[in-house]
């Protein structure tokens, strides 16, 4: 069977910790982030 991976999602308690654990292990950097209008969710 193939597939392909369209979409993933982890929600986090610490933003800046995921990020910085992201960039050193993967070497992954933020490309675009949105913020829902009332602050209650931040997509990176």
């Amino acid at each position: 069977m193939r597939f392909r991976m369209v979409h993933e999602n982890f929600n986090i308690v610490d933003l800046d910790r995921s990020l910085a654990f992201y960039d050193e292990a993967l070497g992954l950097k933020e490309k675009r982030r949105k913020v829902g209008k009332d602050g209650a969710f931040i997509l990176v």
